[in-house]
């Protein structure tokens, strides 16, 4: 069986090609725009960890903890 296309059908498989490839395209600028979102949500997650820390280690909760009347314990 030869194989034997119109120009009907490789005008179809040229642009089912270029949709698949902008398809490819579309779905690569997501995941970057996804990779940068997680990359900056992490780096926000990090800077609050580092202020708790910071808060804790120089006694300003302890502090607050006693000027408030809260029970804050170390556990």
């Amino acid at each position: 069986m030869a194989l034997c296309l119109s120009y009907y059908h490789l005008l179809r498989l040229e642009f089912s090609t270029m949709n698949d490839a902008q398809n490819l395209d579309t779905t690569q600028l997501e995941e970057e725009k996804l990779a940068k979102k997680q990359a900056d949500e992490l780096k926000t997650h990090y800077k609050k960890r580092e202020l708790i820390e910071g808060v804790i280690s120089d006694g300003t909760a302890q502090r607050l903890g006693r000027r408030y009347k809260l029970r804050l314990d170390d556990r």
